[in-house]
């Protein structure tokens, strides 16, 4: 945080008023400083303060919200690089894909097979939460019918498309469930922020390299987008590690807020046809801040371990995980 509890209390009302929850303001302002509360939780603030604080002490890591309604994700808004320096706060988020170069049979089959595992567990909902429908100039499906195919699945969506045009029909009939756009390189970017902005949606960015990528997000954040999240790319496994990670340790380390967004990780393509490296992808960008990831498929076989590990991962380690004692079905 750029501001200590001491700064942040000289600007606060000092009303000792109890209804943030705290006992005195010294005490909020200690917790806003540390992260444990967000500022908005004092009303009694000065507009002027408020705006000031809020700019200093959000975290170095955007938050990007995904989906609608009861379906809504958040992603990013993380503050540490390692789990045990505090704790990790928006899940990873796993999505099977779709393209327009399958056939129907195979496109009737993954829309089948999105909703196979669905589970509950230690009072968390396990299930593919997104659906990447990936747009080919020859494929064999209309690429808008294929959306509202996959839209009917209730699930997040992720456009993969970098045609801007195609992208502003696809989003004509999926818009209202706020999916994700991830189509905008160093070729496109502007057409493609416009059409991501009329919509309302989240603008996926890539790059050929690392140093492309980070001069494209650049160039969005000066056209007035900062809605952004980071696709790692398809070059290979070793270079999207790499911006993975890089990424988020000049967000968190440097404070470098260009690359405070979250990743998009899509383990479909970089071990396109591998079930079990995809599921080894899963589990180390699970770790090793992936977002998104992307499979082709997911299974009871790769959705147990991979769903527990995540659990584990992405809870307070000062909050254990319970359950209310009494006796369940099986």
């Amino acid at each position: 945080m750029a501001l200590k509890g001491l700064d942040i209390f000289k600007l606060s009302p000092k009303k000792n008023c109890k209804e943030c929850g705290c006992p005195t303001c010294m005490a909020f302002s200690m917790k806003v400083a540390q992260g444990a509360v967000d500022i908005a939780a004092c009303p009694y603030f000065a507009p002027e303060a408020l705006a000031k604080l809020s700019a200093a002490t959000e975290p170095p890591m955007k938050t990007i919200k995904v989906g609608a309604g009861d379906a809504e994700q958040s992603l990013g808004g993380e503050t540490v690089l390692f789990r045990h320096e505090k704790t990790f706060v928006s899940r990873t988020r796993y999505a099977m894909s779709l393209c327009t170069c399958m056939d129907d049979e195979t496109v009737a089959q993954k829309l089948e097979d999105i909703k196979k595992v669905d589970y509950e567990r230690i009072g968390e909902r396990m299930f593919v939460e997104m659906v990447y429908v990936n747009y080919s100039a020859d494929g064999k499906q209309d690429y808008v019918e294929l959306v509202k195919k996959a839209a009917e699945t209730g699930r997040i969506l992720i456009l993969g498309c970098k045609d801007a045009e195609v992208a502003k029909a696809a989003l004509e009939v999926c818009k209202d469930g706020k999916p994700i756009l991830n189509g905008a390189d160093a070729s496109n970017y502007e057409a493609m922020s416009a059409v991501a902005t009329e919509a309302g949606v989240a603008l996926g960015v890539s790059g050929k390299d690392i140093n492309e990528l980070y001069d494209t997000v650049a160039a969005l954040e000066k056209l007035g987008n900062k809605n952004l999240i980071i696709d790692c790319g398809k070059n290979s496994i070793k270079e999207a590690y790499a911006i993975a990670v890089q990424f988020r340790r000049a967000a968190i380390k440097d404070g470098n807020r260009t690359c405070g967004y979250p990743s998009l990780v899509n383990a479909a393509v970089l071990a396109h046809g591998d079930k079990h490296l995809q599921a080894a992808l899963a589990s180390l960008f699970t770790m090793k801040y992936g977002s998104i990831v992307v499979v082709e498929e997911m299974d009871y076989a790769t959705a147990l371990p991979l769903y527990g590990l995540r659990q584990n991962v992405f809870t307070d380690p000062q909050k254990p995980m319970k359950v209310e004692p009494g006796i369940y079905s099986i």
